[in-house]
């Protein structure tokens, strides 16, 4: 089998719950017998350094490169890829970290409405679940029976809309 596991393993994120993965073949003096193909293995994380014990994806190509998808949004993946042969399984590469991007949120939950006065009201929510990314801001969209629709944006933060 081959000693050693594959060299410059790199990734990025590639879309909406999918990373790019790309190596260079082992070193010749590592491999005795030609490789067969390499095995994929991404994790997604909790912490850029940690793996979170969470699902695994793991991936068999006779590429130097390969999309995995069906990722979680908005999240850190550790990858690391290993060689194989006839014989058997390279050691993995240290893992390396990419993230995958945003994707659309769900809608906000507990949305609750409070009069405060004769023409105010207090809207409060919690942020979507599952997390799929930044929330940049809120729309707020209200109608009375005599006007348009008038929309408020809010900051993420929650900040105050008038």
């Amino acid at each position: 089998a081959p000693s050693c596991p594959p060299a410059g393993v790199s990734c990025r994120g590639s879309g909406r719950g999918s990373v790019r993965v790309w190596w260079s073949p082992p070193p010749t003096h590592c491999v005795p017998a030609p490789v067969s193909g390499y095995t994929i293995v991404a994790t997604p994380t909790k912490h850029v350094q940690h793996s979170s014990g969470g699902n695994t994806w793991e991936v068999n190509t006779t590429n130097l490169e390969k999309n995995l998808d069906g990722l979680p949004p908005a999240t850190n993946v550790s990858v690391r890829v290993k060689a194989f042969n006839d014989v058997g399984f390279s050691p993995s590469n240290d893992p390396v970290f990419c993230v995958t991007e945003d994707d659309v949120p769900s809608p906000p939950r507990k949305v609750r409405v409070i009069v405060t006065g004769g023409t105010t009201l207090l809207v409060t929510w919690s942020p979507p679940q599952p997390h799929t990314g930044t929330i940049l801001h809120y729309t707020l969209y209200s109608a009375r029976d005599d006007q348009v629709a008038v929309r408020d944006v809010v900051g993420a933060g929650g900040s105050e809309a008038t």
